[in-house]
């Protein structure tokens, strides 16, 4: 054997081995960089289904309000009635054993908020029971136009614990003329 075919033996193993390294080394190379691509793209994708669970669970909420609001809706666009919501209370006062009780009213300035018409009252009322405190805001509420009760308080008598003395705020809500 002499030392130029020993070379170019030796040679051209080294070369294989060298090209083997490199192929070896490059798909390492290939392997890290898909992982971390498919890990970043797992993270983004449970970011994604986060996201997705929150607005399912805001639509949930919303079509509950929206269950919600549309009675309200109904009875906004009822054809408002001619009576002052004094006159309304007083009315429903009357219905339910509470006129004698009526004891004041302060009408609230009439203002224009969020597009809606505000008109209202504030009201006392002494020696009311419970079933006639409940029977009111009943009726309140469920009366023909939009009445809402935008505050409400209530105390027991020193005399008499089963009689109690209510101030409440009706506000009648409807579209500006």
């Amino acid at each position: 054997m002499n030392l130029e075919s020993l070379k170019n033996r030796f040679g051209s193993k080294i070369i294989v081995y060298l090209k083997t390294g490199a192929m070896l080394f490059a798909t390492g190379i290939f392997m890290l960089w898909t992982y971390h691509k498919a890990e970043r793209l797992e993270k983004q994708l449970e970011a994604k289904k986060v996201e997705m669970e929150s607005f399912a669970a805001m639509r949930k909420e919303y079509v509950i309000e929206q269950a919600n609001i549309v009675p309200l809706e109904k009875k906004f666009f009822l054809p408002l009635s001619q009576q002052s919501p004094g006159a309304i209370i007083e009315e429903i006062g009357g219905q339910i054993g509470l006129r004698k009780n009526i004891i004041a009213f302060k009408p609230i300035e009439e203002k224009l908020e969020k597009g809606y018409m505000q008109n209202g009252v504030e009201i006392n009322i002494e020696g009311a029971t419970l079933n006639q405190i409940a029977n009111l805001v009943y009726r309140i509420e469920n009366y023909k136009n939009l009445l809402i009760i935008k505050e409400f308080l209530i105390k027991a008598q020193f005399n008499n614990p089963e009689l109690f003395d209510i101030t409440m705020r009706v506000i009648l809500m409807s579209k500006p003329a």
